[in-house]
């Protein structure tokens, strides 16, 4: 459940690792079998243009491992030759896939911004998520209901309370540092569990959302 644009994905490392350590002859007859190129990768550069090198690489090391791959939507043709074209073929084309459908899910989340919904991730400090199509308060690192849109900003009462109490020391004139101190000993704690420090602090104190 790893997105198919990078090969950095848990389940296709273990995948190679284990071709790597069986490596066999090419008259073995092993084979990895795959359901289409897609699934294999929609390898995108650091641009975020189709990387049919990338595939074509990561590839060739499962023929040279002795397990060639076979994919259930395209049979091989037996020549060298086409299959290696139709292979740089089907590269592009499921990288492509991917770039369009970046450019959609980004076009996708400007929309529900436009139109109001939270679609930034973490809450502000003094905010919780409320996923209105489940009816629900998410907790941090809680996934939203997919489709996106519907997730609206409400108000965490208790941190908010901490929120008006250092704002009303920065408007005193207090330092930075010192609005930190007192908040740790009222129990708020940075991400590392220690002192808020300046830049959290003014992060927090000025997010327009």
């Amino acid at each position: 459940n790893a997105s198919g644009t990078s090969f950095s994905r848990a389940g296709y490392q273990d995948l190679l690792d284990f071709c790597r350590a069986h490596k066999r002859s090419k008259s073995a007859g092993a084979r990895v079998e795959l359901y289409d190129p897609s699934r294999f990768g929609r390898i995108l550069d650091s641009e975020g243009q189709p990387d049919v090198g990338a595939f074509l690489a990561a590839f060739n090391e499962f023929e040279s491992l002795g397990w060639p791959l076979h994919f259930v939507s395209r049979d091989r043709t037996g020549n060298s030759l086409i299959d290696s074209m139709l292979i740089m073929v089907d590269a592009y084309n499921s990288a492509a896939y991917s770039e369009k459908l970046s450019s959609a899910v980004r076009r996708g989340h400007r929309e529900h911004t436009k139109n109001g919904w939270w679609t930034t991730g973490i809450a502000p400090w003094g905010t919780k998520r409320l996923d209105t199509k489940a009816g629900r308060v998410l907790e941090p690192g809680v996934p939203a209901t997919t489709g996106g849109g519907g997730i609206m900003l409400i108000a965490d009462a208790p941190v908010l309370e901490y929120w008006d109490e250092a704002a009303g020391f920065v408007e005193g004139g207090a330092s930075l540092d010192r609005i930190g101190k007192v908040l740790y000993e009222r129990g708020v704690r940075g991400p590392q569990g220690g002192k808020l420090g300046h830049s959290a602090i003014k992060n927090l104190l000025t997010n327009r959302a």
